[in-house]
C-alpha cells in the first residue's frame, strides 16, 4: 500500500509529463493553506498547498513527490516497509 501526505502532492497542467490525470473538484481556502480535492480515476485525493493562489477546478495533472511517499504492508495494520 502506498501512503502519501497531502503536502507531497502538487497540481500541474493537465497532461504534463510524469503527472497523474486528475480532475480538480474543490478548492478550500483555509487561510494559511489551501486544500485541493482531486479525483484520480475513482479515487478522491487531497493535495495541500501553502496559502495563496490556487488553480481553478477542472482537468488537471497531479504530481507525487516519491521521495516523500511511504510503503506499507497490505491490511488495516500494515507495518511501514523500509528501503
Amino acid at each position: 500500500m502506498l501512503g502519501v501526505r497531502p503536502d507531497a502532492l502538487a497540481p500541474c497542467a493537465a497532461g504534463a509529463p510524469g503527472s497523474l490525470a486528475a480532475r480538480l473538484e474543490l478548492v478550500e481556502d483555509l487561510g494559511d493553506r489551501v486544500d485541493l480535492r482531486f479525483v484520480v480515476g475513482d479515487t478522491a485525493v487531497v493535495a495541500r498547498l501553502g496559502g495563496g493562489a490556487a488553480p481553478a477546478p477542472g482537468p488537471a495533472g497531479l504530481r507525487l513527490d516519491l521521495a516523500r511517499a511511504h510503503l506499507f504492508e497490505p491490511g488495516s495494520h500494515g507495518a511501514r516497509l523500509s528501503a
